[in-house]
């Protein structure tokens, strides 16, 4: 079994949303403020991050008025078979693409039906675009979301997702889940109402197989939090996803054992 990173850390210039620049009592990235070094052993040091930067959770309470907030997701809702639909090609053309209902019909005719509580991934090929604001945002205006373009999922295909397969989590490594130029977040409303984890900023999703991984969430558990920081990873057998292998059936041989196995480590840490 391999494991791998699926994220990057704000340090390599993956900020906040710049809808969310405000007068916040904190800085806008990983900040070290203090470090006490005692008997020249031993290291304590005091950091403070907002929320929503870097790879990063949505929960269901950043959109959803009384849905889950970061404390009150289950702990199996933040692990999940992964489902990487790469839109890479499609989103080179067209920095507005949205992923739509037929991007799910492909996903499935390639590698089977979507499985029950999945983690939904968007490949579009923007982390290798940080950190530069403007590649990323397709504007030198990068203050001003009116300007932004850059690929998300179509509200329909996220609803159906829901309706149909049950997911646990969708995103990508788009600075959002919403298309750029949708300014009325319809994605994060969706979820928000529906108690479905979103997820930003995601990286490396070319290195893993769009079906037959598993894909863990470990958020810190941030007190009435609406997100927190996620150090993302995968695992995955070496020839899972090849076309033709059923996403569901693909997974649920490891799915199983990892759940158990995961669900008693993050428990104890969360």
């Amino acid at each position: 079994m391999r494991i791998l990173a699926i994220f990057k850390r704000a340090e390599q210039g993956v900020q906040e949303h710049p809808v969310l620049d405000g007068p916040f009592p904190t800085p806008s990235r990983s900040a070290l403020t203090s470090r006490l070094l005692i008997r020249s052993r031993l290291e304590h040091n005091t950091f403070f991050q907002t929320e929503h930067m870097g790879t990063h959770i949505d929960a269901p309470a950043h959109f959803g008025k009384g849905s889950w907030r970061t404390q009150h997701i289950p702990i199996e809702r933040l692990m999940g078979p992964g489902v990487i639909i790469n839109i890479k090609d499609k989103a080179a053309k067209n920095y507005d693409y949205r992923i739509s209902l037929e991007d799910i019909e492909e996903y499935e005719k390639k590698y089977g039906r979507i499985p029950e509580g999945a983690v939904v991934l968007m490949y579009a090929g923007w982390y290798h675009k940080y950190p530069n604001k403007t590649a990323i945002f397709n504007t030198v205006q990068h203050s001003k979301p009116e300007f932004f373009h850059f690929p998300g999922f179509h509200a329909d295909a996220v609803q159906w997702l829901i309706n149909y397969r049950h997911i646990s989590a969708v995103g990508g490594d788009t600075p959002s889940f919403d298309a750029g130029f949708d300014h009325t977040f319809p994605v994060h409303e969706i979820i928000g109402a529906e108690n479905v984890i979103g997820i930003e900023n995601a990286a490396y999703l070319d290195r893993i197989p769009e079906a037959g991984s598993t894909i863990f969430i470990p958020v810190i558990k941030i007190d009435d939090g609406s997100g927190g920081p996620t150090r993302l990873l995968a695992t995955y057998d070496d020839g899972v996803g090849t076309p033709g292998n059923s996403a569901e059936n693909t997974v649920s041989r490891l799915f199983n054992f990892i759940t158990m196995i995961c669900a008693y480590f993050f428990r104890s840490l969360l």
